[in-house]
């Protein structure tokens, strides 16, 4: 009876193994970015270069994206909740003392569209950002 639980098991495997690999997608492509913030009602445009390790923060399985973020959080003495990864779309949030920011973005190729929101307990505030992929970095 052992041998047949194990061949069951040994044949689910390559399934597995195949949905981890299948987990971590091209979001984003290393190039130079243009981005655009919005918010209240006001919008400013920056250009900078993405480089292929910057990339991996978005491409990764939810493991490595997760752990990415929780290092990023943990040296803003912060915590990551209600992370998810679907698809082409990572959301999270960086709980601090006395703050939060909620962040989803979704990847489109070259485009990627993001909404951010940070509330303290005076305020709360709501940016949208576009981002497109113009090319090589120089």
């Amino acid at each position: 009876m052992k041998s047949w639980k194990a061949i069951a098991v040994l044949t689910c495997m390559p399934f597995v193994v195949a949905a981890s690999a299948l987990s971590a997608a091209e979001r984003m492509r290393s190039g130079m970015w243009e981005v655009t913030t919005t918010e209240g009602g006001k919008s400013a445009s920056n250009s900078h270069c993405v480089t292929a390790d910057q990339a991996k923060g978005s491409n990764g399985t939810e493991q490595e994206i997760r752990a990415a973020l929780e290092k990023g959080a943990a040296s803003l003495h912060c915590t990551i909740q209600d992370f998810a990864v679907a698809r082409d779309t990572i959301s999270y949030t960086y709980a601090c003392v006395g703050k939060s920011t909620t962040s989803s973005t979704t990847y489109h190729g070259d485009t990627y569209e993001s909404v951010v929101t940070s509330k303290s307990a005076s305020e709360s505030h709501t940016r949208q950002i576009k981002g497109r992929r113009l090319g090589d970095c120089p």
